[in-house]
């Protein structure tokens, strides 16, 4: 557990050095907390407890884990190159449908 919860410090750490809002970064870390925990319960509460089981368990919720890390590295991406309080091509609202494009760099 406290592996668990100094591997979360270092990610939000690292998620403002990148320049994400402390706020944010902790909102992430958060998410990714009840994520992994809701995994965990998953599999603890289930009447099959056999590997089959638990690798279908752990491939779907991996498979939902990336796509999050995929928007949020998009989301970061966005935050990098505008600013925490946006530009007038990027509001930062928190809704992906507000956010620019992302668009290839020359």
């Amino acid at each position: 557990r406290e592996t668990f919860e100094a591997a979360l410090k270092a990610g939000r750490m690292t998620l403002e050095a990148l320049g994400l809002g402390a706020y944010e970064a902790r909102e992430r870390a958060d998410l990714f907390r009840r994520f992994n925990l809701q995994m965990v319960e998953e599999m603890v509460a289930m009447a099959e407890n056999d590997a089959a089981s638990r690798v279908a368990v752990f491939k779907r919720t991996s498979d939902m884990l990336t796509g999050i890390i995929n928007e949020d590295r998009n989301h970061l991406s966005l935050v990098q190159r505008h600013g925490w309080q946006g530009t007038e091509e990027g509001r930062h609202t928190g809704d992906i449908a507000d956010e620019p494009q992302n668009k290839p760099s020359a």
